[in-house]
């Protein structure tokens, strides 16, 4: 029934129509105007957004500031953090890697990492596989929850200097010896030390750097080539982030010379990547139409999918809403700090949206992409 709800839902794709008489440039000059309605209303920043169509083109906009302290415009070209819609790429490669027998994805995670001594010590060890990790449900905590967490992250900071990040292994650590939120496989809890867990497994089973594998599977051959590793705090073509939901950074969550006041190199297969919502909108539109490398059948993104809430559910690094006003609803959001991101893909309509924000939690969320899906259906002619 689970296999038949996936496919259903794939079928969609086969039967949207065409864009053919879709006009891109007054489209564009549509979404401008709605992204500047959104800035007005809410008084973020800046914003990018772009749209893929069903044969394919894509259209996009940019509104506000990149950096409104030096008066640096937002441009289609710039760049944000995306994070956690980076997760859609470690939850890809890890299918791909299943599909080519190199990753089993409901193995013990001691089969790869059994040489690492602190093993025992993670919640549920013993019952945590690849898909639990990356279906949430491995009743593990988000260490970003924790009070130990940021106790060892500021102390980096202060004792190390900017540059300074807790790597993974002291992440993992956080969550050592701790309860675990309840038995594996039988509840959905969201975390990002899941997902840095997978990297390490990801790493081992694809025997190279999780970026280098991204790099060579996905990134070069579909030509995102406005989407790249964040792992430095000076990133070329980043937008300045504007924060106001934290006393643990400046409102500004960049420095003068542009370079992020925090290392990021911290999120790896949490998030991990600078981005772009014209990259977001091809990425969508490849993983979910069987076009991305190595992954021609994108239904087992969507195998045994775990309720989060009512009308959602999460499959392998995708959520799905089951019913909107456009229909189902694919795709991933993404906080970091000073941004905000979403992607998403409509099955029933082959469109995809995407909308990133320089102003923290709480805005480019579910509305902003909705919207965007509004005008584009409504080009459609849907």
């Amino acid at each position: 029934m689970i296999r038949l709800y996936a496919l259903a839902l794939l079928c969609c794709v086969a039967n949207a129509g065409s864009a053919t008489e879709v006009d891109l440039e007054a489209l564009e000059s549509t979404l401008e105007q709605e992204l500047d309605a959104m800035r007005e209303r809410d008084g973020f920043p800046g914003a990018m957004a772009a749209f893929a169509l069903p044969d394919g083109r894509v259209g996009s906009a940019a509104v506000g500031f990149a950096d409104p302290q030096r008066g640096i415009a937002m441009r289609r070209d710039h760049r944000s953090m995306s994070g956690s819609v980076g997760k859609t790429f470690a939850a890809a490669l890890a299918v791909a890697l299943a599909l080519e027998g190199r990753l089993d994805l409901d193995a013990q995670i001691a089969t790869w990492l059994a040489d690492e001594p602190w093993l025992e010590r993670v919640p549920n060890a013993a019952r945590l596989t690849p898909r639990t990790l990356l279906h949430h449900t491995g009743g593990l905590e988000d260490h970003y929850d924790l009070t130990g967490y940021w106790l060892r992250a500021v102390w980096r900071r202060l004792s190390g200097g900017a540059d300074a990040y807790l790597d993974v292994r002291e992440q993992i650590a956080c969550l050592f010896d701790r309860k675990p939120l309840f038995p594996a496989g039988t509840d959905f809890a969201y975390t990002d030390t899941g997902y840095l867990l997978l990297g390490l497994i990801l790493e081992r089973a694809g025997d190279d750097s999780y970026y280098e594998q991204i790099r060579i599977r996905f990134l070069e051959p579909l030509g995102l080539s406005l989407t790249s590793p964040s792992d430095r705090r000076d990133l070329p073509g980043l937008v300045a982030g504007h924060q106001t939901t934290t006393r643990l950074l400046p409102e500004r969550t960049t420095d003068d010379e542009g370079r992020l006041r925090v290392n990021p190199a911290n999120e790896w297969t949490g998030g991990g990547l600078v981005t772009n919502p014209v990259d977001l909108v091809r990425w969508a539109k490849a993983l979910y139409e069987g076009r991305a490398p190595g992954i021609p059948d994108p239904s087992i993104l969507f195998d045994d999918p775990v309720r989060v809430r009512d009308g959602v559910a999460a499959g392998l690094g995708v959520f799905v809403e089951e019913d909107s006003p456009f229909g189902p609803v694919w795709g991933h959001g993404g906080w970091f700090p000073g941004y905000s991101s979403q992607m998403r893909y409509f099955p029933g309509h082959r469109i995809a949206v995407a909308v990133q924000v320089n102003r923290g939690q709480g805005t480019a969320d579910r509305e902003y992409a909705m919207a965007v899906a509004g005008l584009v259906t409504e080009a459609l002619g849907k």
